[in-house]
């Protein structure tokens, strides 16, 4: 009886434990999708000090919130209002470097399922 117990208590102290590693990861997530995304916009585009901030904060957000949407239709919009705000934050000059690397404009703007 005492193994049977034992044997159940270790399996709850196992299913415990990956259940916390299981939300670390999904915390960090949102940071990690966004260090990547502003690494390769700081690859084509040179931001001072507040834009990093402000864009790295924006990354964040919307990474949080596409993975709390339930559907592809609201995942779109919010990529889409996040988009027009780093469109709207960047200059003339920032803004067409943007664009002409098609590839990350795409992936910064545009929700890909």
């Amino acid at each position: 009886m005492k193994k049977i117990v034992f044997a159940l208590f270790a399996f709850l102290a196992v299913q415990l434990s990956m259940a916390q590693d299981k939300q670390n990861t999904a915390a960090l997530q949102p940071k990690e999708i966004a260090a990547t995304e502003m690494e390769a916009l700081l690859k084509v585009v040179k931001l001072d000090d507040n834009l990093k901030t402000s864009f790295t904060q924006l990354f964040i957000m919307r990474a949080e919130q596409v993975q709390s949407a339930t559907d592809e239709s609201t995942k779109k919009a919010i990529y889409e209002r996040y988009g027009s705000k780093l469109l709207s934050g960047l200059n003339d000059e920032q803004r067409q470097a943007l664009k002409a690397n098609t590839e990350l404009y795409q992936k910064l703007i545009f929700y890909k399922g």
